[in-house]
């Protein structure tokens, strides 16, 4: 994934599939095909075996701010994919996504285009993972912020499974409040 564009490679490192838009995955899915604006997050879910791609579309065709999230039916990454929009009040930028047991997890920076793009905080979200490895038209979000005394939160990645359950997807950040040099890492 280079910002608006996949391939897929074999592990031999060969092409499985050449470099397509990643726009691609939401092809056919309403308002939300229209764009291609890049920052491109894909991960590998390996307590699932899935794959999840997300990228945002800022705006919309509707005008309004979302994060695009598509989850593999399988583990072919040129299969079929379980494809959502989560709303956003501001444009969702620097996208950092994690994959936790409990939820997909992720960090945004707030930028509202309609003033300059001015910066509006930091949101942290996470998505209902059990309802999108199904298909669950329903899996909603839940999103803290904006937050404007950080910069960049980046959620912990569960990489290697299994997480003890109830263990919290801790998050980092910057505060980034003087610029001084004097800023302190949360």
């Amino acid at each position: 994934c280079v910002n608006s564009h996949t391939a897929i490679y074999n592990l031999d490192g060969t092409t499985y599939q050449a470099a397509f838009p990643t726009s691609d995955f939401w092809t056919g899915f309403g308002i939300y095909d229209q764009t291609n604006n890049g920052d491109a997050i894909i991960l590998w879910d390996e307590d699932a075996q899935r794959w999840l791609v997300s990228q945002f579309a800022v705006p919309a065709s509707d005008g309004k701010y979302y994060e695009l999230v598509a989850v593999s039916t399988s583990a072919d990454p040129a299969g079929t994919y379980y494809r959502y929009a989560f709303e956003y009040t501001y444009m969702p930028d620097y996208p950092k996504l994690a994959v936790w047991p409990d939820g997909y997890y992720a960090g945004f920076n707030g930028f509202d285009q309609n003033n300059g793009y001015a910066y509006m905080g930091t949101y942290a979200s996470v998505y209902e993972r059990d309802k999108m490895l199904v298909g669950d038209a329903g899996a909603q979000v839940v999103t803290f912020g904006p937050d404007v005394n950080l910069w960049a939160v980046f959620p912990a990645d569960a990489d290697a499974f299994p997480t003890a359950t109830g263990t919290p997807c801790y998050f980092m950040s910057d505060e980034t409040s003087d610029y001084t040099g004097n800023d302190s890492i949360y």
